[in-house]
């Protein structure tokens, strides 16, 4: 249940692990680990994390805001955008998240999965996306559809994610909806 996947594709590197007994994510910064960030730093490689269980976890991002610190040259794209919280006044956009606002190096991916989560917890899909763009910067933020994970119909997600992008300037929805997503994960980068 510890355990920690790694899955290297042309797009860069994707890590995914659980936490320890004591909640901590060592699989993060451990020895091994930072060896591996020296790589990825030195070639410039994206780093897509992914932490379970799907909460707010102080633990998981404050390593993780550490290790943007450490490694400026690695973007890393923070999956399910580090689990917004339940706080529904905030729109699940509290601390630890907002740590990580100054990091220009991280870049967060809005997923199906959180628009389901919002449902369940009374938010608004669009004001959420909003108060990210004007927290974090729409040319940090992007959707994902988790196909594969998620079993809706594609056309309903894309849907759902041009929706909760309607507070949003046409160049703030490009951004969100395409290019953020094409600088970082985009054909030039296979």
């Amino acid at each position: 249940e510890n355990a920690l996947r790694i899955d290297a594709t042309r797009e860069g590197l994707r890590l995914f692990g659980y936490p320890d007994e004591e909640g901590n994510y060592p699989w993060l910064d451990s020895y091994a680990a930072l060896r591996t960030w020296d790589v990825v730093d030195r070639l410039g490689i994206n780093v897509v994390i992914m932490y379970a269980p799907a909460s707010n976890s102080e633990a998981a991002l404050d390593r993780i805001g550490t290790l943007a610190s450490r490694y400026p040259n690695t973007s890393i794209s923070l999956d399910h955008f580090g689990w917004p919280s339940d706080d529904v006044d905030e729109l699940g956009i509290e601390q630890p998240l907002l740590s990580l606002r100054d990091l220009v190096n991280i870049s967060f991916k809005l997923s199906t999965i959180n628009f389901h989560q919002f449902d369940e917890r009374g938010i608004d899909g669009a004001e959420f996306v909003r108060k990210a763009a004007d927290l974090f910067g729409t040319d940090r933020m992007m959707w994902g559809s988790d196909v594969g994970n998620t079993l809706d119909d594609y056309g309903e997600m894309a849907e759902r994610a041009r929706d909760s992008a309607r507070l949003l300037d046409e160049e703030e929805r490009r951004l969100f909806l395409h290019d953020t997503g094409e600088r970082i994960f985009g054909p030039e980068k296979a």
